[in-house]
């Protein structure tokens, strides 16, 4: 179990120190899943900031969803979304929860642009996976000197999802009028 203190998504175990921060490089991979092509990318820097840069890739309004994957006690796994969201207004949230969206990783977050153009996902391990405008967002991530590799999650690892967050979480997620639909199919 991590320390109640501990500030990362994911924790990693060093036999000398005991659990620390996983940190990762700057780098992405190009992927195609089942013909769907994306990126796969890992910062060393704020993930929340690098997915607001991402969003100039793809054309607003967007559809938001927080993705409540292990809840803690008297809540769901639940997908809760919102349509017609604006870059602004998903600024707005990251500036917000972003010491939550970063520490916390019992979520996942998906960002559908408008008219299916494309998505951006973090994920609970901090990776941002790209799908639409690949070649311009390769373009962006290099210009950004990030390298092109496989980001490694170490094993073990732990994710954090202390319930020193419990009331962050609450707040969030009366940040939006979302619709909650109830999902069965997390493992």
């Amino acid at each position: 179990m991590l320390p109640e203190d501990f500030t990362s998504k994911l924790g990693a175990w060093d036999p000398e120190k005991g659990w620390i921060p996983v940190t990762y490089h700057d780098c992405f991979q190009k992927q195609s899943i089942s013909g769907v092509n994306r990126i796969l990318i890992a910062s060393a820097g704020s993930t929340t900031e690098l997915v607001a840069e991402l969003l100039q890739f793809l054309p607003q309004p967007y559809r938001l969803v927080y993705l409540l994957v292990t809840p803690p006690d008297g809540f769901e796994p639940k997908k809760y979304e919102i349509d017609g969201v604006t870059t602004g207004q998903i600024k707005d949230l990251f500036e917000r929860y972003r010491p939550f969206l970063e520490s916390d990783a019992r979520h996942h977050l998906w960002i559908h642009s408008d008219g299916g153009k494309g998505t951006i996902i973090c994920d609970e391990h901090d990776w941002i996976y790209m799908y639409g405008n690949l070649d311009a967002v390769e373009a962006f991530l290099l210009e950004k000197s990030f390298r092109e590799e496989m980001p490694i999650i170490p094993f073990p690892h732990l994710h954090n999802e202390s319930s020193a967050n419990d009331e962050t979480m609450r707040s969030l997620l009366g940040h939006f009028p979302w619709t909650a639909h109830s999902v069965s199919n997390l493992g």
